[in-house]
C-alpha cells in the first residue's frame, strides 16, 4: 500500500472555528460536537474532542465509547479492516491526515493505560515509522511501551505535560543506544 492522503473535509473548517470560540456551556458544546459527527462521520476530532471531555467528567464508558467509534473509522479510512494492511505512510505534514493520526494516538495511549503492550506497540510502531523525522515523539512512546513502563508513572517521571523532559530525554537516549 501506499501513501494515504485523507479528503480535504469541510467538518475541518467548521470544528478548528468552533474550537477557537469560548464554550462556558459543556451540555450545548458537547451538542455541537455531536451534530459535526453528524454533518460529516469521517472528520475525527469531534469524536477525539468529546473523547477528552468525556475522561475529564469521568465517564469512562462514554469516552470508550467515542474512543473505539472515533479508532473504527480510522480504520476504515486508511482502508485497515484487516486490521494488517497499513499504508505505507500516513504524514502529520498532510493537515488532512492530523485527525487521523490523533485518533491513532489516543488508541495508543488508551492500550498503553490498560497495559495492552503489544497493541499500543503495533499503533506507535506504525506511526514512528510513518512520521520518522517529524519529531511528534512516536519514538519516545514506542520505547516506553517496548520497556512495559506504566503510563502515569512514565509521564510523571519523564514528561512535563506529555512533552520529554531533560530527564525523559536522558532516559530516551541511555536506551536507544542500549536498543540499537
Amino acid at each position: 500500500m501506499s501513501e494515504f492522503i485523507d479528503n480535504t473535509r469541510e467538518a475541518a473548517g467548521k470544528y478548528e472555528a468552533m474550537m477557537a470560540a469560548q464554550h462556558e456551556d459543556m451540555e450545548a458544546f458537547k451538542e455541537v460536537l455531536n451534530e459535526l459527527i453528524a454533518f460529516d462521520s469521517n472528520y475525527l476530532d469531534s469524536y477525539n474532542t468529546l473523547y477528552s471531555i468525556a475522561l475529564s467528567e469521568e465517564d469512562y464508558l462514554g469516552a470508550e465509547i467515542m474512543l473505539n467509534r472515533a479508532f473504527d473509522k480510522a480504520l476504515q479510512l486508511i482502508g485497515n479492516m484487516d486490521g494488517e494492511t497499513w499504508p505505507d505512510a500516513l504524514s502529520w505534514q498532510n493537515k488532512s491526515n492530523q485527525h487521523i493520526i490523533r485518533t491513532f494516538l489516543n488508541k495508543a495511549i488508551d492500550f498503553w493505560m490498560e497495559d495492552k503492550w503489544a497493541e499500543a506497540k503495533v499503533i506507535l510502531a506504525f506511526l514512528n515509522k510513518t512520521n520518522p523525522k517529524e519529531g511528534l515523539g512516536f519514538d519516545f512512546y514506542l520505547l516506553a511501551v517496548s520497556h512495559k513502563r506504566v503510563y502515569s508513572e512514565f509521564l510523571d517521571e519523564y514528561t512535563d505535560k506529555g512533552v520529554p523532559n531533560k530527564e525523559g530525554l536522558a532516559w530516551f537516549d541511555r536506551n536507544t543506544k542500549v536498543s540499537g
